[in-house]
This record gives C-alpha cells, sequence and structure tokens, in this order.
C-alpha cells in the first residue's frame, strides 16, 4: 500500500558571507576556497535519512554544472534539476516503474549467455536506486510534483527535500505561500565571516540577519544549537561555535518559521 498523500516542505541550506550582503557566489563558483569540513556537514546533513527513506537535492541547472562531473548526481540523495531545456525523465521512470521487490527466476543453465545477460539486466532494473539517476524538470514547482509523485504514487519515501542553489531557485522558493507544496520552513545557513570575499551572486534579502522578524507569523526566526543539533542529526561539537579552516571562519546556524 503506498505511503498517505503529504504536502511537501522544504529546507534551504546555504553558505553566504555575513548580512547584510549574503554574497553566495563569484564567477559560477564560490567566492572561497573550497573548506573540506563544511562541505562534509553539507553532505552528511543532505544525505542523512531514516532507513528506506530517501533525501532529495533540488538545484539549477547552473548549481548543477558546478558541481565536478564525476560526483554528479550528489550520491545518496535524489537530484533534482532544474532547467528550461530540462531533459526527459523517460528512462528513470520507466526503471523505477520496473523495480519489485519480487524474486527473480534463477538461470539454470549459465551456459546460455542470452538468458544470463537478461536476467542481469532484469536484476538491474528489479533493483533500480532512484538516486542514481537524475530527475530534470521545468520549474519548483514541477521539481516538488515529481517528488510527490515519486513518495505518493511509486513508493520511494521522501525524508526531507533540500533546496540547495542558485540564487533564482532560492528567490522562488522562499516566495512561495504557507501550505503550498515546497513551502520553505528550515534554512540552514552558514555564515563565512572573515576574511571579505568579493561576490556577485546574492541570497535573497530581507530573509536572514538584522532584517528578520521574531516570532510573527512567516517571519523567520533564528534557532539556537540545540536545534540545529536537533534537526541535522549532527554531533554539537561539530556545529557549535566559529570554526576556522584554510583562515577562513564560518559558523552554522538555523533559522525557522
Amino acid at each position: 500500500m503506498p505511503p498517505p498523500t503529504t504536502t511537501l516542505t522544504t529546507t534551504l541550506i546555504v553558505a553566504t558571507t555575513p548580512p547584510p550582503l549574503l554574497g553566495i557566489g563569484k564567477n559560477l563558483t564560490l567566492p572561497w576556497p573550497r573548506l573540506p569540513s563544511e562541505m562534509s556537514y553539507f553532505s552528511r546533513v543532505t544525505k542523512r535519512s531514516p532507513p528506506n527513506t530517501h533525501n532529495a537535492v533540488i538545484m539549477g541547472r547552473k548549481t548543477w554544472d558546478s558541481i565536478p562531473a564525476n560526483f554528479r548526481p550528489l550520491p545518496s540523495r535524489i537530484n533534482v534539476v532544474i532547467s528550461q531545456t530540462a531533459r526527459d525523465n523517460t528512462v528513470y521512470m520507466n526503471a523505477l516503474a520496473a523495480s519489485s521487490s519480487s524474486p527473480l527466476p534463477k538461470v539454470k543453465d549459465h551456459d546460455n549467455s542470452n538468458e544470463l545477460e537478461e536476467t542481469q539486466e532484469s536484476q538491474k532494473q528489479k533493483n533500480f536506486d532512484p538516486t542514481t539517476r537524475e530527475l530534470w524538470s521545468t520549474s519548483l514547482s514541477s521539481s516538488i510534483s515529481l517528488l510527490s509523485n515519486l513518495s505518493n504514487t511509486h513508493n520511494v519515501p521522501i525524508n526531507k527535500i533540500f533546496i540547495i542553489g542558485g540564487s533564482t531557485i532560492y528567490k522562488e522558493a522562499l516566495n512561495l505561500s504557507v501550505g503550498s507544496p515546497g513551502y520553505v520552513d528550515t534554512i540552514l545557513h552558514t555564515v563565512v565571516s572573515e576574511p571579505e570575499f568579493d561576490c556577485d551572486t546574492f541570497f535573497p534579502k530581507g530573509v536572514l540577519g538584522a532584517e528578520s522578524g521574531s516570532d510573527e507569523e512567516g517571519k523567520w526566526v533564528k534557532g539556537d544549537v540545540d536545534e540545529l543539533v536537533s534537526f541535522t542529526g549532527e554531533e554539537r561539537s561539530k556545529v557549535e561555535g566559529i570554526k576556522e579552516e584554510k583562515g577562513i571562519k564560518f559558523e552554522f546556524g538555523i533559522w525557522r518559521r
């Protein structure tokens, strides 16, 4: 029996320079050198889910292209790429539809190479892992619909959905109204505080930092380290306080509404 239909909410995960600028990119890449501990945090948090469930990451085409080819799709997560020239998802959906828990017939005569090859191909289909290929869509709303369809129709339970960039996708997500599929209720925000970095791409203004509200409905409220630990599943020592790597200072945080 498929799981009950639910309205999927999303989490934004982003690293920026301090408010009010909130820079996130420079020349289609990060403004700062790659920080292994920050990247490991991103990987652990976006992968971590209960048994037999999957997390998903949604990103724009430029973000997808910025990921080294040998790391695409991001492993152990369902990847959805938004592009006006989205590719066809037929191969993915056909493989998913062919997946089944029913046992395959055994090949008695392994000298029959054709029969063996057919069985091996069937085994691949039966054991299709939805995180090993990316899905494509033309909008954020269609991305959420794709994931909802996986969860409600194809028995691929979705635990959390992370929106990982870029700036246009962040802005569109933050404009979703309460109750809308994909409504953003959490932002995992890493502040890269020192030194200063020049940026040409920015996170939407008026969301994080001093401009944000306190506890009014729809306003963003900064959570404490206990809330960050609870939401991410991270060890407290890994996310508490200011970290420093390669001479760069940064701090993990969480905002909720």
